[in-house]
């Protein structure tokens, strides 16, 4: 098979004349009908890049999911209805059971596929795979091998497009199919960290086991792939019926212009906008695009130009599947189906004109009036800020601005005769997210001292009451409780992290009658102190009221569909230290002169409704594919499904990095919310000039009812 054939397959046997393409369609779009398939190597690894299978409708058993070595410290409380611990950030070597000396870190009942295996780590220990419940494993080799060496071949191994290091980060794309059951362990020194992606098949497929070693027309494709993944944003796929349109487009300031209408039934499978000599960071920010599919999905699309290229508000040269850029141009091969109609708008929200040309190429002859809706959505802090509406209105109790404990009680030792006015005390990492000069921290005397405030009795005048905390997460020990009438009502804890996070109480119930704040440290253990700030009413709540206060949403939506990937732009800036670093520009590891690193949270994939997400990660940088913080040198990279295309070499400033889904797309039959942590809060540090605010475009199918 060559790598045409391979590109060319599925357009050679899906759409055909009369009753076959009736019959490909119901296949493609309604796995439902329950046809047995039998999907082949080569077809797995076709999805790899076959971006017209992210728009069939899920069918029944199908499903994708994440095994991690994220802290199991992490829960749901389901009798409290509440999520523990959700920000324990030991992420390095968690797992779900011991076996002798084999640490079960993947297990899975078929037929399935592991799409990706990533590590920040991958040292000397073994990686033992064991499949359909044989006693012997098919792969026993040291971890670190695994990266680097394929079958018995010489390393490293010679798949750079399926197997890449992002700065520092292993990947390692290679399909392993298993009809029944699929086991993975690690033993020895192993290294940290690692996730597994990999999915379920509908019901009615089936798979041939991975053995430990391919057929050679297996490793052919395996090249062919490798090749075809290479030329990304060069090569595409073409198809019999089909059309180019090309479109020169001026914009005046504020103007919105339809500048395509295509009818009938088909699909946008290839764009691209050549900016030329146009002031391209404008265009890229102001420029909007807003597609709309049919008379039901209205602006299915929408957001700026260079956040749906992934290059954010500059023109950053990178290559990836989905989206990326070439020169002066951008290209997109997101597949974008529609029934009836599709119309394409631009709009020019800024304040200069703006010309560039638009191309588009659209498959005709082919029914899609039953594929799921390519949708793109952006989000961004200020939009979110805005939505909330919550500072009108805000009414502050306590504030601990004036540095003093009047009119409270101070019990014990552990919290002092006064609030902390300073960054934490000796032993203590850096304390973040508290508002002002004062707030409250009971490490005053390490984790071991004890101690209580009881504040003076205030009325319920508002529907929340609003309060930011940090420190440790064991509710019982070191919390902040309400009482009403020498009642507990509401209590609330850190994360395990010293940063404070907005926590709410629904008190609308309680509105008239008398209540009291008090802050307990009951706990000399680790993470036996609490941090507490800015407690006020408000109508509003500044934060989710189950625990998940750490979590920012860029994804919520309901109905049948397919997550594909994020492109997420950081602007994190900070006032240059006045210490000078041991090394580099900030210095390494724990010898830092300011705590300046955003991605230390963990994404959370929330599917149909559970409570635990079925994907959970171990940081922002590991789910891209990267890994170590980023630690000097902070390079930039490239790849088929991960990239990072724009990075101060410093890290000071503007971080655009994107992950894109396509074979491990993460399909929902009802819901879906995607959540990334994040630790380091919109403002930081004493100075002004220190934020971190995120602005999101996330790409996925949609099918409404």
């Amino acid at each position: 098979m060559n790598t045409m054939t391979l590109i060319l397959k599925k357009t050679a046997y899906c759409f055909k004349t009369g009753g076959m393409q009736m019959l490909m369609a119901l296949v493609l779009f309604c796995p439902e009908v329950g046809i047995s398939q039998h999907v082949t190597y080569e077809e797995l690894l076709g999805r790899l890049y076959d971006q017209e299978h992210v728009a069939t409708v899920p069918g029944p058993g199908e499903a994708t999911a994440t095994f991690s070595s994220f802290d199991r410290a992490s829960r749901f409380d389901a009798t409290q209805e509440k999520y523990v611990s959700w920000g324990a950030n030991g992420d390095g070597d968690g797992y779900i059971r011991m076996e002798g000396d084999e640490m079960i870190v993947f297990e899975d009942d078929g037929p399935g596929v592991i799409w990706r295996f990533w590590s920040a780590l991958a040292k000397e220990g073994h990686i033992k795979i064991y499949i359909d419940g044989q006693n012997e494993p098919i792969i026993n080799k040291p971890f670190r091998d695994f990266f680097e060496t394929f079958e018995s071949d010489i390393p490293p191994m010679n798949f750079p497009e399926l197997v890449t290091t992002l700065s520092r980060g292993r990947n390692n794309f290679i399909p392993i199919p298993y009809q029944e059951h699929c086991k993975i362990t690690l033993t020895g020194d192993w290294g940290a960290y690692y996730h597994i992606a990999y999915s379920n098949l509908p019901h009615g497929q089936t798979v041939d086991s991975y053995s430990g070693s391919y057929k050679n027309e297996e490793r052919i494709a395996l090249a062919e792939t490798d090749r075809l993944l290479s030329k990304r944003g060069y090569l595409r796929k073409k198809y019999e019926e089909g059309k180019g349109h090309r479109v020169a487009v001026s914009l005046n300031p504020g103007e919105r212009k339809q500048l395509l209408s295509l009818g009938g039934s088909g699909a946008i499978n290839y764009m691209e906008i050549d900016l030329g000599a146009s002031d391209q960071p404008y265009a890229l920010k102001n420029v909007w695009l807003d597609f709309s599919w049919d008379s039901k999905y209205h602006s299915a699309v929408k957001s700026p130009m260079g956040m749906f290229f992934g290059t954010g508000e500059t023109l950053n040269p990178f290559r990836a599947q989905p989206v990326g850029v070439i020169g002066n141009k951008l290209y997109s091969n997101w597949y974008m189906p529609y029934g009836e109609k599709a119309e394409l708008v631009f709009e020019n929200q800024g304040a200069e004109p703006i010309s560039f040309t638009l191309y588009i190429e659209e498959q005709t002859g082919v029914d899609t009036v039953n594929a799921l809706r390519f949708h793109s959505r952006f989000i961004s802090d200020t939009e979110e800020d805005e939505r909330l509406g919550i500072e009108t209105g805000s009414k502050v109790i306590f504030d601990f601005e004036d540095l003093s404990f009047d009119g409270w009680k101070v019990e014990g030792e552990a919290f002092g005769n006064a609030p902390a006015s300073q960054d934490g005390f000796e032993g203590q990492s850096r304390v973040e997210g508290y508002l002002g000069r004062g707030y409250v921290n009971s490490f005053r005397n390490g984790d071991a001292a004890k101690g209580a405030l009881k504040s003076p009795k205030f009325k319920i005048s508002k529907n929340y009451i609003n309060l930011l905390v940090g420190g440790g997460s064991d509710e019982n020990k070191v919390n902040v409780s309400l009482l009403v009438g020498g009642e507990v009502v509401y209590k609330a804890s850190g994360n395990d992290i010293e940063t404070l996070y907005w926590n709410s109480w629904d008190v609308s119930a309680l509105k008239g009658k008398s209540a009291q704040i008090v802050i307990n440290d009951l706990s000399s253990e680790g993470w036996g102190h609490i941090n507490v700030d800015q407690v006020e009413q408000n109508d509003h709540n500044r934060a989710s009221l189950d625990g998940r206060n750490l979590e920012w949403t860029f994804l919520d939506v309901n109905g049948i569909g397919r997550y594909c990937g994020v492109t997420l732009q950081i602007q994190n800036e900070w006032e240059e230290p006045n210490t000078t670093a041991s090394s580099w520009w900030y210095g390494k590891w724990d010898k830092k002169n300011i705590d300046w690193w955003w991605g230390e949270g963990d994404e959370k994939f929330y599917v149909d409704g559970e409570k635990f997400p079925s994907t959970f990660g171990t940081g922002s940088e590991d789910y891209v594919g990267y890994a170590w913080s980023a630690e000097p040198p902070f390079p930039t990279f490239e790849s088929a499904f991960a990239n990072q295309p724009q990075t101060p070499i410093d890290g000071n400033g503007t971080t655009v990095v994107n992950r894109f889904h396509l074979a491990d797309n993460v399909p929902f039959r009802t819901s879906f919310r995607a959540t990334l942590e994040r630790y380091k809060p919109k403002r930081w540090g004493k100075n002004e000039q220190n934020r971190s605010l995120y602005q999101a475009t996330v790409y996925y199918y949609l099918l409404k009812e």
